[in-house]
């Protein structure tokens, strides 16, 4: 590897990390002020609670990829001779580690979680259920009532949770997981674990128990909002709670499930609160906000395109001073 390039990937690791520790401390307060003077609407913003917690990782991301390795590629000369600082090393070889780190953190929750579907799929019986994904009959855990998988979801639920309910309630409860898919729910939860931080960022680590309380208020929303019963589904919930008993089984981590293994008695009787509202007050749930973050997303879009030519030579002679 010529000095040009030894040079690019050392900047971008070094940026990486410098990113994502700014992020990390911005990220963290704003949680602190989300505890301190958020309210309950931030329980219907999942995307939100997902954005704030994910954006240490994605800054840094967006700060070497967007701007300071276009910056470095366009505007550093190729046949620079300049080699890399100590320091410079160090920052990079802890942005590296980082990064391996997580490659493995990502390939054991994956084949811990592919390990437990196999398992499952081995006494699976499949339901006929005329749905867009299969729905199986497993005899593990009895308040089993879940969905697996990112790239190719299935739903699993436990033998005695279907003897415990009603063909309305276990289609109500089927129509929950199947809002979790429609939402990338799993895809998040993964995330949410791949990039989770040290314990001394602790505002921003309570965000993970509140995003999952968000996300299971959200999918009943949208369960309600395909014509599931409030009722049906509140009694579903109801039902798999009462089955529900501390396991020390672990389960597949891309899941969602109907009732989570880390839920607390608040904040099930949270769910049945705003499904007993939509059930008496015959409102409609809050309408699905993919447009508006598809929105988001273009307007963000737009900007980063705006602003780059005037924001290279800058990133650049910001890189200069860093490498020097």
């Amino acid at each position: 590897m010529n000095a040009f390039w030894l040079l690019c990937v050392t900047l971008s690791l070094a940026v990486f990390l410098i990113g994502a520790t700014i992020g990390a401390l911005l990220a963290n307060a704003a949680a602190w002020v989300t505890w301190r003077f958020g309210n309950a609407r931030l329980l219907h913003s999942p995307g939100l609670l997902f954005s704030i917690r994910v954006f240490p990782f994605a800054f840094g991301v967006i700060l070497t990829v967007g701007f300071a390795l276009p910056s470095f590629l366009l505007l550093e000369p190729t046949r620079s001779v300049e080699t890399p600082e100590p320091y410079l090393i160090a920052l990079a070889s802890l942005a590296l580690m980082a990064i391996v780190f997580l490659a493995g953190r990502c390939g054991r929750l994956l084949f811990h979680s592919r390990k437990i579907v196999k398992r499952w799929l081995r006494e699976a019986e499949l339901l006929p259920f005329s749905l867009s994904i299969p729905v199986y009959q497993v005899r593990t855990s009895k308040s089993l009532i879940a969905v697996v998988g990112i790239l190719r979801p299935m739903v699993f639920v436990g033998k005695v949770a279907i003897a415990s309910l009603s063909p309305e309630e276990l289609q109500a409860a089927i129509a929950h997981e199947l809002a979790h898919v429609r939402s990338l729910d799993n895809l998040k939860r993964l995330v949410l674990k791949l990039t989770r931080l040290p314990h001394f960022f602790a505002a921003l680590a309570k965000l993970d128990f509140v995003w999952s309380a968000s996300s299971e208020l959200s999918a009943d929303a949208s369960a309600l909002r395909q014509g599931t019963s409030a009722l049906e589904l509140s009694s579903a919930i109801v039902k798999v709670g009462r089955l529900k008993t501390p396991s020390t089984q672990r389960l597949p981590i891309a899941a969602c499930h109907l009732i989570p293994p880390d839920v607390t008695a608040s904040a099930l009787a949270m769910r049945i609160r705003h499904l007993h509202d939509a059930l008496e007050m015959h409102a409609k749930p809050p309408q699905n906000s993919s447009f508006c973050w598809a929105m988001t997303m273009l307007t963000g879009v737009a900007a980063y395109l705006l602003v780059l030519p005037a924001a290279l030579p800058v990133v650049h002679r910001w890189m200069e001073w860093l490498a020097r």
